[in-house]
């Protein structure tokens, strides 16, 4: 007897799947998201390394999966933490200079500052052809690399070197308007004071900061560049020609609440007994429509309903069961954000009427004599079993229903002031009166 022993192994290596890019580029300052793996085999992928998006440099992670044999695999993904953006120059001082021939030139220089490497100022190359005993207009360049190649706009300053000295104009101060200023306002920022002992003619120069940060605008007016609660300035520089004169701020204006606004109210039914109108019963609805706020506050809506002219009750809603004929009823609405209301906007009114009734019944109206304002409705129900009319007397009939027959109706809408007799043709005995008041 012998035997043979057969080992069925795994020496197989499972397969990682690298998901997303790799290697992947991400901007410096920029958050990193890595996209993971996963194994052919469904076994779970341990993720090791780290990125710091704050500092530029290349960093590996790593993918590790064991499956049930032990056998083992790995993947790695490589993150370029990149820096594409270029540093930023911006003068010091005017970007036009004027200086009298023969007079040395001091440049005021320029600061850098860069996303990644911070103050690049002392790395500025400046480029100065500026010959202050030649008469002529000069150009002072100035230009900067970070550490990452990436290049600034160059910046230039304009000297003029002239001929006879010239005196900058000046300016007292600066008005801003309106003091009181809410987000749909126009501010506008006004010279107090402008003066040139040369006797040149002035231009502004105008700049504006929403919370000390400046914005585009150049234009001695702005709007629609601030929110509630900014603070907004302006400053302005005189300019003569040839030079400017010293900038000048103005005082701060904080934007204020906007009121909400409501465009019209209108009232409809949630149950209109007849289309006619308005009758004892009805469920009337205060709808406001166009209603908005500028600032983009969330808005609370107050109700007041009124009758015949005295606040009557609040809510949305209105029931007019208990109300008379003749009432008039209209609804107004306030709208709040919080901090200030908007103007009461009421709904045109309506007048409130009555629907009576009147039962046909044993060969009778009953009631057979009923008194109703103009404007009510009655509405006959022929409760017999045998057909009936309701028919005005005169000769050429106001009303006339035709053959109501059982369980049918029969509704006046419209009629005067006056009184009225009415009888059944079928059955003239059956007579009752309507008198409109």
């Amino acid at each position: 007897t012998a035997t043979r022993t057969v080992n069925v192994v795994d020496t197989t290596d499972p397969a990682i799947t690298v998901l997303g890019n790799n290697p992947e580029t991400v901007e410096v300052g920029s958050t990193y998201n890595d996209a993971g793996a996963t194994s052919d085999g469904g076994e779970t992928v341990t993720t090791t390394g780290t990125v710091n998006t704050n500092i530029v440099d290349v960093y590996t992670i790593t993918y590790t999966v064991t499956d049930v044999s032990g056998n083992q695999a790995t993947a790695t993904r490589t993150v370029n933490v990149v820096d594409t953006t270029g540093p930023v120059i911006q003068l010091v001082g005017a970007s036009t200079v004027t200086i009298e021939v023969g007079t040395a030139y001091v440049d005021a220089g320029a600061t850098a500052v860069d996303n990644y490497d911070g103050d690049l100022t002392s790395s500025i190359i400046t480029t100065n052809n500026v010959d202050s005993n030649t008469i002529g207009t000069y150009s002072v360049t100035y230009d900067v690399m970070d550490a990452s190649g990436n290049q600034a706009v160059q910046e230039s300053r304009t000297v003029s070197v002239t001929t006879a000295p010239n005196n900058p104009p000046t300016l007292n101060s600066v008005s801003l308007t309106p003091i009181s200023a809410t987000v749909t306002s126009t501010m506008v920022c006004s010279p107090v004071g402008a003066s040139d002992s040369d006797g040149d003619s002035i231009t502004y120069g105008y700049a504006w900061y929403v919370n000390g940060q400046a914005v585009s605008s150049t234009s001695s007016a702005l709007s629609g560049a601030f929110s509630k609660g900014d603070s907004v300035s302006c400053t302005i520089t005189p300019n003569d020609g040839t030079e400017d004169g010293s900038t000048v701020t103005s005082n701060s204006v904080t934007i204020q609440n906007s009121a909400p606004v409501i465009n019209s109210v209108t009232i409809s039914y949630s149950s209109q007994q007849h289309s006619s109108g308005t009758f004892a019963g009805d469920q009337l609805t205060c709808n406001p429509a166009g209603t908005s706020d500028v600032d983009g506050d969330s808005l609370t809506l107050s109700y007041t309903w009124y009758l015949n002219g005295a606040s009557h009750s609040n809510g949305q809603s209105l029931d007019t069961s208990n109300m008379n004929s003749g009432d008039v009823v209209y609804c107004s609405v306030i709208a709040s954000d919080g901090t200030t209301n908007s103007a009461s906007v009421s709904s045109a009114s309506t007048t409130v009427y009555t629907i009576h009734s009147i039962n046909i019944q044993n060969m009778a109206f009953s009631p057979s004599t009923i008194t109703i304002t103009a404007g009510d409705i009655i509405i006959w129900t022929n409760l017999d079993n045998m057909g009936h009319t309701v028919t005005e007397d005169s000769s050429t009939a106001v009303f006339d229903s035709g053959i109501i027959s059982n369980s049918q109706t029969y509704t006046l809408v419209g009629i005067g002031v006056g009184t009225y007799t009415y009888h059944c043709q079928p059955h003239p005995s059956m007579t009752g009166t309507i008198i409109v008041q």
